[in-house]
């Protein structure tokens, strides 16, 4: 447990000489509560945070989440889903060729996919050559994350990564991008939250 705490912490602290901020500030930049970094900076929290904190903190500071991608020695590789581009509409990707690979955080489980960024469609949020993973397990819907952006399936069959707010009535939502007109007031058949954001391999403007 003591080597998972102190792995923990030089991420926390990575992420703080990358952003410049401090351990309160980096937390208020994540959505987190302060204590949540000072407590693990100080040697008082018993338990390591969990996989979402540390994913919104590796977003923000935009570095790799611990154990994961920076150890090349113990790669996880998951299939892609598809692709993101075009206005953020989704391209499935059914392919099965093992090109179709990507490597994956270490915590990556089973039911983790992956979206590969195409074209510049969706700058400044993700650039081309951007890795976006998100979680399809069966039957484990998570409540919709309204402050952030969601990989989004309409009843129509169409795949979009938008943020999503409420629509006019119960069941309706406006789907909300950068650079692409609002879809408004429509039903959706789920939504997943995007959990990390691999950019090592972002094509440079």
């Amino acid at each position: 447990m003591e080597d998972t705490l102190e792995e923990a912490r030089k991420f926390v602290r990575n992420a703080m000489a990358q952003t410049g901020l401090d351990a309160t500030n980096l937390a208020r930049r994540a959505k987190l509560a302060p204590s949540t970094l000072t407590r693990l900076l100080n040697g008082d929290s018993k338990n390591a945070p969990g996989f979402k904190t540390l994913s919104k903190i590796a977003a923000i500071a935009e570095v790799p989440m611990p154990g994961t991608m920076s150890q090349a020695a113990h790669k996880k590789l998951v299939k892609l889903y598809g692709y993101a581009g075009a206005g953020d509409l989704v391209f499935p990707d059914y392919a099965q060729d093992a090109d179709d690979l990507v490597e994956a955080p270490l915590w990556a489980g089973e039911h983790l996919c992956a979206l590969k960024v195409k074209g510049d469609s969706m700058y400044p949020a993700y650039w081309a050559g951007d890795i976006v993973f998100f979680n399809m397990e069966p039957g484990q819907q998570e409540a919709i994350d309204y402050s952030a952006e969601s990989v989004v399936k309409l009843p129509s069959g169409e795949l979009y990564i938008k943020q999503l707010q409420r629509g006019s009535c119960a069941g309706l939502y406006n789907l909300i991008s950068y650079n692409s007109p609002p879809i408004v007031d429509s039903h959706i058949e789920w939504a997943r939250p995007v959990l990390f954001v691999d950019r090592r391999n972002r094509e440079k403007k």
